[in-house]
């Protein structure tokens, strides 16, 4: 099973700034996967060029922020919830350095709410999962979100990620 694959995407500096410019200042510091509208980003000039040139206008489900705070070395393994498995996942800001790791496991997850949230997550047991692949966050990559997988981020700065939900996709 693939679990991810490089995007390529041009002028990927000016669509960071562009997609940072729209999420709020006071939702960047604090751990947390959060929905903007896709009209949001649907204004932005950046973000439909890199639409039309990846060619996944029509595939686009949702869109989440993801913002991981220094220092957060092990975010609960899980899958991401939803019918989706893939996620055109690409680096905002201070992603260098951070990574996904997916795992294999036997277990089935435990449904954890997330309060205050609409959706919560299916998470694993550390202890019961064993590594099977490793990524640096900081290029453009669909990845597989229906893998088991966690987040580290190991810096001294917080993460930003924007995370594309794609529907009707395979890679």
């Amino acid at each position: 099973m693939k679990l991810y694959q490089q995007v390529d995407i041009p002028n990927l500096a000016e669509l960071q700034a562009a997609i940072l410019s729209i999420i709020p200042a006071s939702r960047r510091t604090i751990t947390d996967l959060f929905y903007l509208p896709v009209a949001h980003y649907m204004i932005l000039p950046e973000f439909r060029e890199m639409l039309e040139h990846t060619k996944l206008a029509e595939n686009v489900l949702s869109i989440a922020t993801v913002v991981v705070e220094p220092g957060l070395e092990n975010w609960p393994i899980h899958v991401d919830h939803g019918d989706t498995p893939w996620s055109l996942n690409i680096p905002i800001q201070h992603c260098e350095g951070t990574w996904t790791t997916w795992y294999s496991t036997d277990q089935s997850p435990s449904y954890t709410e997330r309060p205050g949230k609409d959706t919560g997550y299916y998470r694993y047991d550390v202890d019961q999962c064993e590594a099977i692949d490793r990524l640096e966050m900081n290029k453009p990559h669909i990845i597989n979100i229906h893998v088991p997988h966690g987040i580290a981020n190991p810096k001294d700065q917080t993460r930003i990620l924007t995370a594309i939900r794609l529907r009707n996709f395979e890679l």
